[in-house]
């Protein structure tokens, strides 16, 4: 047995989560939301009304092995994994003998703001919208693979762009936005959009070059 999980803050409001005895399906609540009214226009002859901003909330196949997450910040979901791997069902599948299966999980960032994901997994309907999916479904022996592959990659990453190694905090624990090296500068020597933009990824707006964007989060290059 299975059921559908309430989505914690970290995720909301760009992951949902229904377990099974064997999968997950994670889903893209922004997306599937706005499928609501545009299906009930293309009803009307009105095509598909989907949004710039609501497609950003999908997922989107690419092939069939990868697919990139909706442009929602990494910690939401790390969120989404962590939830189902401390959930009852996942426990009993790891009690029952289940076992990771790491290899072909791989974990990029796309100059979208996305990330591409590699891993088997299941989804429905790609063809209807260019692509575009309301959730995927990732069998259990895949999902930690998945997670570490993801929080490595965050890792990699400061808000300021700077690499691992260069700064001093994790862009999912510390709550400032910028490492600890540029913290240091006056703000207007700080990676401001004129040499970073923002892009779906981000929480916060967009600040003016020169100002100091606290607490504006999740920095990634103009590409």
């Amino acid at each position: 047995m299975g059921g559908c999980l309430t989505p914690t803050p970290d995720m909301e409001p760009w992951y949902n989560a229904e377990v099974s005895e064997d999968f997950a399906d994670l889903g893209a609540p922004v997306y599937i939301i706005a499928g609501y009214r545009a299906r009930e226009d293309e009803r009307n002859g009105k095509g598909l009304t989907y949004t710039d901003e609501e497609r950003a909330g999908a997922w989107l196949a690419v092939s069939p092995g990868q697919v990139a997450t909706p442009a929602a910040p990494v910690s939401a979901l790390l969120a989404a994994l962590d939830q189902v791997i401390h959930f009852p069902p996942y426990e009993r599948w790891t009690q029952g003998g289940g076992t990771p299966a790491p290899e072909d999980v791989a974990a990029e960032l796309r100059p979208d703001g996305r990330l591409l994901l590699t891993a088997p997994h299941h989804r429905y309907a790609e063809d209807r919208d260019n692509g575009h999916v309301e959730s995927i479904e990732i069998q259990y022996q895949h999902l930690a693979p998945l997670r570490d592959a993801v929080a490595a990659l965050a890792d990699d990453l400061c808000r300021c762009l700077h690499t691992r190694g260069e700064h001093l905090d994790n862009p999912l624990t510390h709550p400032g936005p910028f490492c600890a090296t540029c913290a240091t500068l006056p703000p207007d020597q700080r990676s401001a959009p004129h040499n970073h933009t923002f892009t779906p990824m981000d929480t916060g707006p967009v600040t003016p070059a020169g100002e100091d964007p606290f607490p504006a989060r999740w920095w990634v290059q103009n590409p």
